[in-house]
């Protein structure tokens, strides 16, 4: 039992030091996070001119919501699991001599990071939510269950995106770049994830397909379960879990196949 424990605290220890050398990454992500969400603002502010709603959306409401939507994001993706470098300059080969699986190691070096990089990617969140406030707090009642669902379906993204970044840092055993994949990835994020409006401004046949998707436990979700948490579905969890097996399982497959086929010299 101590050492089920001890190792992913150790991995999580040294992940969350590795990233805190880097300290003017912290900034950056800062001013990223910032500016996406004050260029958000702009937009929305120009789209209500002229009216107080749309679609039942005030712009107070609108902007709690993207708040807690790109809070949620900002906490489950993971910028470094680099799994295709490790396949490409043939460093996979020191995982392969843990005793520890390769996905594991990985998963519990992106929980220090997230640890590490969540204050950067959080206080800009934060600072608009102060700021803004007294404009929004009328819509913006949260409840404890609320936040208790919302820390869930977060969680449940972290692992769910990771998932994703993982599967597809692995097609490196059969292709020298996957850079592309992983900017389609984050541009189909980034709109199936409700990143930049709720998905109840879309109509509803889309929505019901948007609702199948993994996608939306990375904003929508967990932003909805905590501005409104009678409203969530109670298929919503059974389908996070669906998706979660579904893309461990494409793991477990992708990965047989693909050690088969990987060759690295000197490493």
């Amino acid at each position: 039992m101590r050492n089920i424990i001890a190792k992913p605290s150790t991995i999580i220890t040294v992940s969350i030091g590795n990233s805190l050398i880097y300290r003017g990454t912290f900034f950056m992500r800062f001013v990223a996070v910032l500016l996406s969400l004050s260029a958000q603002l702009f937009f929305w502010k120009a789209a209500f001119v002229g009216r107080t709603e749309i679609a039942n959306h005030t712009l107070e409401g609108l902007f709690g919501y993207l708040i807690l939507a790109n809070m949620s994001y900002e906490l489950s993706q993971p910028h470094n699991v680099m799994v295709s470098d490790h396949i490409q300059d043939g460093s996979l080969n020191h995982f392969l001599l843990l005793p520890y699986g390769f996905l594991d190691i990985m998963f519990w070096k992106l929980v220090g990071e997230r640890m590490a990089f969540s204050l950067a990617s959080l206080l800009p969140l934060v600072i608009c939510l102060f700021l803004f406030w007294e404009k929004i707090s009328p819509e913006f009642i949260i409840s404890p269950i609320g936040v208790i669902l919302f820390i869930i379906y977060t969680l449940g993204g972290v692992i769910l995106h990771f998932l994703m970044d993982f599967n597809i840092g692995l097609l490196s055993f059969w292709f020298q770049k996957s850079d592309f994949l992983f900017v389609l990835k984050e541009i189909a994020v980034r709109i199936l994830a409700g990143l930049w409006f709720p998905f109840s401004l879309l109509p509803s046949a889309v929505q019901s397909v948007f609702e199948w998707l993994p996608f939306q436990f990375l904003g929508f979700v967990p932003a909805r379960a905590c501005l409104t948490p009678s409203a969530m579905q109670w298929t919503t969890p059974f389908i996070l879990m669906l998706w979660i097996a579904l893309l461990y399982g494409l793991y477990l497959w992708i990965w047989n196949i693909g050690i088969k086929r990987y060759e690295a010299f000197g490493g």
